[in-house]
């Protein structure tokens, strides 16, 4: 399975669908690596590309949690709270993945559970987010 980027819903901040058109490259490039895992084959560069994911995520929430602060975003608080949900869940399979050496959960969760999350969370949270700032910036 290949997210396609189209459905990703499109949001007003370039730097906001930037970040998510990059994700869906890294997440489309591990899946390819899981299926050829899942075929047998040794892929050496798996641990990497996982590492560059969660680098990308924590450091995709964090830009855009310090742009509604700086904005005074008022709904701050729960977006904030949906990414940090998120990410207690990827980091946790994250380190069970680390320390037992078994990628399936981890897999499972960004095969299944991301595609929906990011669908959710775009088209709901940072859709609304993007406007603000965009019209936060005279847009």
């Amino acid at each position: 399975m290949k997210l396609n980027p189209s459905d990703i819903p499109e949001v007003a901040m370039p730097f906001m669908q930037q970040t998510h058109l990059e994700e869906v490259a890294m997440l489309n490039e591990l899946y390819t690596l899981f299926d050829r895992l899942g075929e047998g084959e040794d892929v050496p560069q798996l641990a990497g590309k996982l590492e560059a994911l969660a680098e990308h995520t924590h450091a995709h929430f964090a830009r855009e949690e310090e742009k509604m602060l700086e904005l005074d975003f008022p709904p701050y608080p729960m977006h904030k709270q949906a990414h940090d949900e998120y990410l207690a869940g990827f980091d946790a399979l994250l380190d069970a993945w680390r320390a037992s050496g078994d990628v399936a959960p981890l897999a499972d969760f960004l095969q299944h559970s991301t595609p929906d999350w990011m669908q959710q969370h775009i088209g709901c949270m940072d859709f609304v987010t993007a406007r603000f700032f965009a019209m936060s910036e005279g847009g």
